[in-house]
């Protein structure tokens, strides 16, 4: 019993952070018009890339997907994989909004966040399970306990870890981002607290990645124009988020999209 409560909350966060395992790879879309964005963005970004060593073999991926934006593979391991996920109404719906997003999923590519942050949770989970028993025992009710407890840590870990590598990720976006792109990641933050339904424990929140957001242009003597314009790009991205995760109830085809928690970025 004892060997399982080491072994077992090992597996757990992996399972847990799935998510990021199945991002390891880079999936492939086929449709023409997704692949002219993906040439757009990948000649748009290269130098980028390049100007602040992330591999340059990031591909670009334009699968609708309820992420929007989402990194895959790392900086380090680069005998496997690497690329950023978008979703192709985010580009129609506000460019800038999309480049700003890039630039933040750069962050978590450069900074192989993709294999640390579950990494964090293992190890967290490891220690505990080692560490515990031999405070409460290795019982049958201490190991439970030793199971349960282990889990609570790996996930408080991840979360503390996460949200520290999300906030770096924001810093290095707003850092590198033109005032265009940062105005964008406003329209787009302000987008996801709209449809936001539920607490994003991975992610700082919202409305503090906004409050950066407005320091940097601050910084610049900028700001954000709450016109017509600016709610008209918040709606459309609104749509956007909301449009790939529709779901229609049987029969019923005029039925309301219904929006999940979103994860912008």
């Amino acid at each position: 019993m004892a060997f399982l409560t080491k072994v077992i909350p090992f597996v757990s966060p992996l399972l847990q952070s799935k998510l990021w395992y199945d991002g390891l790879s880079v999936p492939s879309s086929s449709d023409k018009k997704n692949s002219d964005l993906e040439s757009k963005l990948k000649q748009k970004f290269t130098p980028f890339f390049n100007q602040h060593g992330v591999r340059g073999d990031v591909a670009f991926r334009a699968i609708p997907n309820p992420t929007l934006c989402a990194a895959r593979g790392t900086n380090c391991f680069t005998g496997l994989q690497a690329g950023i996920i978008v979703t192709p109404e985010l580009h129609e719906a506000d460019s800038e909004a999309l480049s700003w997003t890039i630039k933040h999923e750069v962050a978590h590519i450069k900074g192989n966040d993709l294999f640390t942050m579950p990494l964090v949770a293992v190890i967290a989970a490891l220690a505990t399970a080692i560490l515990l028993p031999t405070l409460i025992g290795y019982g049958l009710l201490a190991s439970i306990g030793t199971y349960l407890v282990a889990n609570l840590v790996s996930l408080v870990a991840l979360s503390v870890f996460s949200r520290w590598r999300e906030g770096v990720a924001d810093d290095f976006a707003n850092e590198h981002a033109t005032v265009k792109e940062l105005k964008g990641g406003v329209r787009l933050l302000q987008a996801v607290k709209e449809l936001q339904t539920g607490f994003d424990f991975l992610h700082p929140s919202v409305a503090s990645r906004i409050e950066k957001i407005e320091k940097e242009l601050k910084k610049r003597g900028e700001a954000v124009q709450e016109n017509a314009e600016h709610t008209a790009l918040v709606s459309r991205l609104k749509e956007a988020i909301v449009g790939p995760q529709k779901t229609l109830a049987p029969g019923n085809t005029d039925a309301e999209p219904q929006p999940q928690p979103a994860c912008a970025c």
